[in-house]
């Protein structure tokens, strides 16, 4: 092959082996139980990474702090997608920084979905945001049973996309009954 030749398959062999190590997950392993990539730079990547500030500028360019989101964790959704509020993600990773932005941002606890998010944050220890959100007065003091399995999320997620293994009808991805405040 003339000298040519080689510059112009080069390239097209190195983005062939790029391509291949980014599907072994090589380049880009799970990060605190997610999956990442290139496009890690997501809102949810923000909040499990406990960077406030990135993802502040999610809210900034219009992402509701209230607004369910799908979220897939390998331990805190038992690798189920669920659709989470971002105070529940940022709360179940144990990421106080984030949890405190999103309440300042307008995150608002009166919320359906976000109830139990002190419980929440107390199991994940979060402990700075589980006391904000305990003096605000519009949690419960009881918590269900924790999970023992570690996904924190199941209890107080709501069903994700059809087909993606959420919550049943009790209310838990695992099928379980769901659990009574002080059992």
């Amino acid at each position: 092959m003339t000298r040519i030749g080689w510059l112009l398959l080069a390239p097209s062999l190195l983005g062939a082996a790029w391509l291949a190590l980014l599907g072994s997950g090589m380049v880009f392993p799970p990060v605190n139980g997610i999956e990442t990539g290139p496009q890690d730079t997501s809102f949810v990547m923000a909040l499990v990474a406990n960077d406030p500030e990135r993802a502040y500028g999610f809210l900034r360019t219009g992402q509701d702090p209230n607004q369910s989101v799908p979220f897939r964790h390998t331990v805190l959704t038992a690798n189920r997608e669920l659709r989470v509020p971002p105070l529940m993600i940022a709360l179940a990773t144990g990421s106080d920084n984030a949890a405190m932005m999103l309440l300042s941002s307008g995150a608002e606890l009166a919320l359906p979905q976000h109830q139990g998010a002190a419980c929440l944050a107390e199991w994940a220890g979060a402990s700075e945001a589980a006391a904000l959100i305990r003096r605000g007065g519009k949690q419960p003091c009881t918590c269900p049973a924790r999970p023992g399995d570690g996904a924190l999320v199941i209890p107080f997620a709501r069903p994700g996309p059809p087909g993606s293994g959420g919550p049943s009808p009790s209310g838990r991805a695992d099928g379980a009954p769901s659990p009574t405040p002080g059992s």
